[in-house]
């Protein structure tokens, strides 16, 4: 249960980038064309990236601090339309999400 008496919604994707803003430019290489939203997982959490094509199709991946990227995961709860506890709670449930792992540094 939350804070607030209700159950978090455990049937969510946290792979949908349906919702996520789409950058002006490729948060790898600055490229401005074949822009696309991409979900990564972390050690703490998913997270949506703006990526061209070319990195995409390459699996680069931003470089980002541990600051930056849980900022990241809170937008990306927020594009999906829950709290970090829920994503906590649906990340235990999934043990292999098949997307690319962006580390922080």
């Amino acid at each position: 249960m939350t804070t607030t008496g209700r159950r978090p919604n455990l049937d969510v994707d946290l792979l949908d980038t349906r919702n996520c803003n789409v950058r002006l430019a490729c948060e790898c290489c600055q490229s401005r064309s074949e822009l696309a939203a991409s979900a990564c997982h972390t050690p703490l959490g998913v997270l949506c990236v703006t990526l061209c094509g070319t990195c995409s199709r390459a699996g680069k991946r931003p470089h980002w601090s541990g600051p930056r990227g849980a900022d990241r995961i809170g937008e990306h709860c927020l594009h999906l339309g829950i709290d970090r506890a829920t994503m906590s709670a649906l990340l235990a449930q999934q043990q292999d999400l098949d997307v690319p792992e962006v580390w922080f540094y």
